[in-house]
């Protein structure tokens, strides 16, 4: 990404955005509400055109490469995927290894399927109807989807949304391992910080539109941004090699107790 800015009618949501994710690492996106993290995925995928600077795979600007290719490089798993009534979770994982409109389906696309499907422990849900399952479960079956093809760049946002604590670590787990073996870029959008510092690479924060920091989750998450951004105040700690951030107060409701006395 180089200078990239978006902005939705006169409201400006992504301003100077500079990044260069690396193959093999997870970089995790982060930052309040309303900083920019969905729009920002959206323009690395190309579903959103920039105002301003460009994104380039392989030395290519996005918007100059067929939908068509792109799909084949490129797999964008949204925060919020509609449940549709009349499709199995074998056809829903299946459709990730369709680039096109041709239903030509080959035996390494169902024997990767299911490989994806066990791997994710959902399996068993095969032959299940999506409308029939939990907002944790149809989770899982969105990012079946969107590894099965095995794509060069992967975009998550919010993956972990709607699982609970052990399928969170797991579907993790598992994002860091393919990301590593296969060297995929993949970019996440979080919410939660102990997450990103667990598995990211690399922390990019974002705050009003702009990159407010960026670098190794031990030099970005710190209790200054924590404060600075978050408005909240909070203690870090290394615990094996791993942060730990705890929370302890909102600053806002402190100054709003002071203002008050």
């Amino acid at each position: 990404m180089r200078n990239l800015s978006f902005s939705y009618g006169a409201t400006s949501v992504l301003k100077n955005i500079n990044m260069k994710p690396l193959p093999g690492k997870i970089t995790a996106i982060i930052g309040p509400n309303a900083s920019g993290k969905t729009t920002l995925l959206k323009c690395i995928c190309g579903i959103l055109k920039p105002i301003e600077g460009s994104v380039l795979f392989e030395g290519r600007e996005i918007s100059k490469i067929r939908k068509e290719e792109l799909a084949k490089h490129i797999a964008y798993m949204p925060q919020e995927n509609p449940a549709v009534a009349f499709l199995t979770v074998f056809e829903t994982v299946l459709l990730g290894r369709l680039h096109s409109l041709s239903w030509r389906v080959s035996d390494e696309d169902l024997e990767m399927t299911l490989k994806t499907l066990e791997s994710l422990g959902i399996s068993e849900l095969s032959s299940r109807f999506l409308s029939e399952l939990s907002a944790g479960q149809r989770q899982l079956v969105y990012i079946a989807q969107a590894v099965v093809h095995q794509p060069r760049v992967l975009l998550l946002d919010e993956p972990t949304s709607n699982l609970d604590l052990q399928h969170q670590l797991e579907v993790l787990d598992l994002i860091k391992e393919l990301t590593s073996e296969m060297r995929i870029t993949t970019i996440i959008a979080l919410h939660d910080l102990n997450l990103a510092a667990k598995y990211s690479d690399e922390v990019i924060v974002l705050n009003f539109g702009r990159v407010y920091a960026a670098g190794k989750p031990e030099s970005v998450l710190s209790e200054d941004m924590l404060r600075a951004v978050y408005g909240v105040s909070a203690k870090v700690n290394a615990h094996d090699g791993v942060l730990q951030i705890t929370i302890l107060n909102s600053i806002r409701k402190r100054l709003a107790k002071k203002k008050c006395g």
